[in-house]
């Protein structure tokens, strides 16, 4: 059974590609246990076995919402395709956590995800960063490649310009990225 909260619709939101600043993925964490908790309310649900994954602003989600042990709401771990890591802020994994990034990202960069693992995880052995080379941002979605409108946001949580990202399939990293990501749920669902 899946779930997907609708964390923008139901803030009268529809993006936050120009303007990041209008929801931080922190502030939807409290939507993933909401929806956990709701799972568990279904009879044919097994309460101890949800896990999540994410795709761009819902993969920071994801990371920030394991920076705390969910395991009371049944959550096991997750799966973050290319988020913004944070290193200020995402140091405290505490659940099983795979991220998986293109080498070539330039909206969520590869290299903040290095100085995050550089900058050493508070509980070791939850996190692990698989980077793929030649990679782009929606390396998974199978679609003609393009540039698409987006705002960077800095470290000091300013927004810079809104300039074009690249979006572009890559099939080796996709069918990589699905396979660690079968594997990891296999794990934590079994």
């Amino acid at each position: 059974m899946t779930i997907v909260p609708d964390s923008f619709g139901s803030r009268g939101k529809t993006n936050v590609c120009n303007d990041p600043m209008v929801m931080l993925p922190g502030a939807r964490v409290l939507d993933v246990v909401a929806s956990a908790e709701y799972l568990a309310s279904l009879s044919f649900v097994r309460r101890d076995r949800i896990a999540l994954i994410g795709f761009s602003h819902g993969a920071g989600t994801v990371v920030d919402a394991l920076q705390e042990d969910l395991s009371s709401v049944g959550i096991r771990g997750g799966v973050a395709y290319y988020p913004l890591c944070i290193p200020e802020k995402h140091t405290s994994i505490k659940m099983p956590l795979l991220i998986v990034i293109g080498e070539m990202d330039d909206w969520s960069p590869a290299a903040r995800c290095r100085a995050l693992q550089q900058a050493g995880f508070r509980y070791p052995g939850f996190a692990e960063i698989v980077y793929y080379p030649g990679a782009h941002h929606g390396f998974d979605v199978d679609a003609q490649s393009k540039s698409v409108s987006g705002a960077r946001l800095f470290r000091d949580g300013n927004i810079g310009e809104v300039f074009g990202h690249y979006i572009e399939f890559n099939p080796v990293a996709a069918r990589d990225a699905e396979a660690r990501t079968r594997a990891l749920f296999h794990k934590l669902l079994e």
